[in-house]
């Protein structure tokens, strides 16, 4: 029988499906493109002399054209499923596939519509399959998928607003990640890394928070006091990391960190590696069924006003690291395995070997400070004493001494105020009266919440302060540095 029979056969059989499901929805998948549709009452052309069409019995038709609708599961490939991809090398005349009843029982079945002039390689039709199976062709990941619970993100610039936003937060654990800005320089160079720019959040009720830390005036304390509570879970890939990316730039000492790759390795008993970093791809791949794009947004400016790609690549981020905990936390439960966070949690301590802040250091990522605010001089300037009388003594608030320590602020009009000086030149000044007298008094843990009162103070002075809490020196009142912080 040639293919122009099997061909005929199957228009007579979609015809009559669609005559007999019409108002309903077709079990037919087009899939196309195919033959144009011959009028059922002609006799197809024949090549020789063959029986009428009714004294033939049809042939198995290949259930690639009867399968019914395919609709996309959580976790596959929309389109065509595994079992609706014909198999390279194989016979299109499946056993399991269902037939259409002969008009003649005593007529001969006619052979296969296609045949083989070559064996066929069964070993090499199971290897192609294998292949298929370890590789297959996922859908991409995206928060907007899932509704249970509903994603809600939000995106903001504003300090106040990231406080009140935290503060919503679900207590529990919560999903970390943040992002940078990376300037690739000559070849062979490494390249520049800018303070971080961005920080993502989210908690297991749907709330993700991506907060743009460049342009701030300040790290926003409550976001930092998030990541640094040791009793919340701060989830991610690579976290530990991050976490001493976020002390470089902001002396933030991130605690509770929880490396996915780590959690998987014992509540997964089918892992096949037991490596603790495990690429967040990778794992999302394996537990959520989904590939995590990449591509060049996360190489991008996250430093200028976010696009909806990068929106939705942070997202995408903290939204799977909590999907992937879930399911974590299923497997194990699964498996009777328990589970103890405490026994996964890492913390980042102060690190004093930071690179030096020069012109062309990695980790510069501020304008270098003019000879106003400069705070490698050593020389003892007036304002600079007054600055550390005010702060350490009288412990005034920032705002008033950057009033007070203005040219123009004892000049202004009773009950007005004059021209105030920026935060971070207060820092310095302050800095630079503890750099000149090395025997003035102060404690390490109040330093340190003075130079983050400014974005880009830490990283100006980092190296100072990083060298007198090594050397504990300067902490009032004793020799060991008990007033730093944990």
């Amino acid at each position: 029988m040639g293919s122009s029979k099997v061909l005929g056969a199957l228009d007579t059989v979609i015809a009559k499906k669609c005559e007999e499901e019409e108002s309903s929805d077709s079990d037919i998948e087009v899939l196309g493109p195919f033959p144009a549709a011959q009028n059922p009452q002609s006799k197809p052309r024949s090549k020789g002399k063959e029986k009428a069409d009714t004294d033939t019995p049809l042939q198995p038709l290949h259930p690639l054209f009867l399968q019914k609708p395919h609709r996309d599961r959580p976790g596959e490939a929309p389109g065509l499923s595994k079992r609706q991809e014909p198999t390279s090398g194989t016979n299109f005349a499946s056993p399991n596939a269902p037939t259409v009843a002969p008009a003649s029982s005593n007529t001969k079945a006619a052979a296969p519509p296609y045949k083989h002039t070559k064996p066929m390689r069964t070993d090499k039709v199971k290897a192609s399959t294998v292949s298929k199976e370890s590789a297959p062709d996922l859908p991409a990941y995206s928060y907007k998928h899932y509704t249970d619970p509903k994603p809600y993100l939000v995106y903001t610039t504003d300090v106040s607003e990231t406080d009140d936003l935290v503060a919503g937060l679900k207590p529990g654990p919560v999903a970390l990640d943040i992002e940078w800005r990376v300037f690739f320089v000559r070849r062979g160079a490494p390249p520049k890394e800018r303070r971080t720019a961005v920080v993502q959040v989210a908690d297991t009720r749907g709330l993700m928070l991506v907060v743009q830390i460049y342009g701030m005036d300040r790290f926003p304390k409550n976001l930092q006091a998030l990541i640094e509570n040791p009793e919340v879970p701060k989830l991610g890939v690579n976290i530990l990391n991050d976490g001493r990316k976020l002390f470089r730039d902001y002396g933030i000492l991130a605690k509770n960190l929880v490396e996915l790759g780590a959690l998987a390795a014992v509540a997964d008993p089918t892992s096949e590696t037991k490596r603790k970093i495990i690429s967040l791809a990778k794992l999302t791949e394996k537990y959520c069924g989904k590939t995590l794009e990449k591509g060049n947004v996360r190489t991008g400016n996250w430093e200028a006003p976010l696009t909806q790609r990068q929106l939705a690549y942070a997202a995408n981020d903290v939204h799977s690291s909590l999907m992937i905990y879930k399911r974590l936390l299923a497997l194990a439960e699964e498996h009777s395995i328990t589970l103890d966070l405490t026994a996964f949690r890492a913390g980042v301590e102060p690190s004093f070997s930071c690179p030096p802040v020069s012109r062309t250091a990695s980790t510069a990522s501020v304008e270098e400070p003019d000879a106003e605010s400069g705070s490698m001089a050593m020389e003892m300037r007036p304002q600079c004493l007054r600055a550390y009388r005010y702060w350490h003594d009288r412990d005034m608030a920032m705002e008033k001494m950057c009033v007070e320590l203005s040219l123009k602020g004892k000049s202004g009009v009773e009950g007005t105020l004059g021209e105030r000086l920026k935060v971070g030149t207060v820092i310095t000044y302050i800095v630079s009266a503890l750099q000149a007298d090395r025997t003035l008094p102060f404690e390490i843990g109040k330093l340190r919440d003075l130079v983050q009162m400014d974005a880009a103070s830490w990283v100006r002075h980092r190296e100072w302060i990083l060298s007198v809490w090594k050397g504990k020196v300067g902490v009032q009142g004793q020799a060991e540095s008990e007033d730093a912080p944990s």
